[in-house]
């Protein structure tokens, strides 16, 4: 049974524990934290110059095509390197914005053409025992278009909202690394450097890459806050769906909740093993 409403690629999910699903309904918040309290150290830690080295010979057929030489890219990269130092010393807010931001995570189907794979998170067990607390948790299915007024203000980096899609491996920066090869033999700008940069932010390692992440971000976060509490809009809430062994007593205070706060477009959800299809998962309606 389709869990999905609309599009099969719209919905937003979010693995918790019952208890923590159970706190985001009741204070209707979702909390933003900043990358150094996840649980991956690697995750948002690789420097500009780290990079650079691991992509080092990654575009080798793009440079043979624009007839760049080793010297090319030796100044390409002291050329990122000291625009990134120079956006250090002049604009601090820009990398301050970029270090202090804080982010809630969120999975989404996933399809990747080279090798071709899709992933789709709700229908992975493995993000239901990482995150949902071995099957016992909740997963909330979001559309969060009104997250959008949160994220939006007035900085002249970030004008607009933005959903920012992890980039698994190098591959992504590997993207935006080739750009500036080809805008070299051009013109660079701001922009160009900038957009390297925040790709460099987004890397996580190739062993993550089940998840589908994405990331909405907040730039306005006190430096010395962990993260920040953000309204959830009720139209943003669009599923909850029960683990294989989630508590009765979580589902019925799950329903209680919804009840009391007007939720009752929300569509609620039991998962069970698969039948039809050894090692995999299926889904009902969730009647009480």
């Amino acid at each position: 049974m389709a869990i999905r409403q609309g599009s099969p690629d719209s919905t937003f999910w979010k693995f918790r524990t019952s208890k923590m699903a159970i706190d985001i309904l009741h204070k209707e918040e979702l909390w933003f934290a900043k990358p150094k309290f996840f649980n991956d150290p690697f995750d948002s830690s690789l420097t500009i110059n780290e990079v650079l080295s691991g992509i080092a010979g990654s575009s080798l057929k793009l440079r043979e095509r624009l007839g760049l030489t080793q010297e090319d890219i030796n100044q390409l990269n002291s050329d990122i390197l000291n625009h990134f130092q120079n956006l250090q010393a002049s604009d601090k807010n820009y990398i301050s914005e970029l270090e202090n931001r804080a982010v809630f995570c969120v999975n989404r189907k996933i399809e990747f053409q080279s090798p071709p794979k899709v992933y789709d998170p709700i229908n992975e067990p493995l993000m239901w025992s990482h995150y949902a607390d071995e099957h016992r948790g909740i997963c909330l299915g979001f559309n969060l278009k009104n997250l959008s007024s949160h994220c939006k203000n007035n900085r002249p980096y970030y004008p607009y909202f933005k959903v920012w899609q992890i980039y698994y491996g190098l591959d992504g920066v590997k993207g935006a690394y080739d750009h500036l090869l080809i805008k070299k033999s051009n013109q660079l700008d701001d922009d160009a450097y900038r957009w390297f940069t925040e790709r460099v932010f987004l890397i996580k390692a190739r062993n993550w890459e089940y998840e589908g992440e994405y990331r909405f971000m907040l730039f306005d976060v006190a430096a010395d806050k962990p993260g920040k509490s953000v309204s959830l809009a009720k139209d943003d809430l669009e599923h909850v769906v029960f683990g294989i062994n989630t508590e009765p007593s979580d589902k019925e205070l799950v329903r209680i909740i919804l009840d009391e706060k007007g939720w009752s477009h929300v569509s609620l959800w039991n998962t069970s093993k698969d039948p039809n299809n050894l090692l995999s998962l299926e889904f009902s309606k969730y009647n009480p």
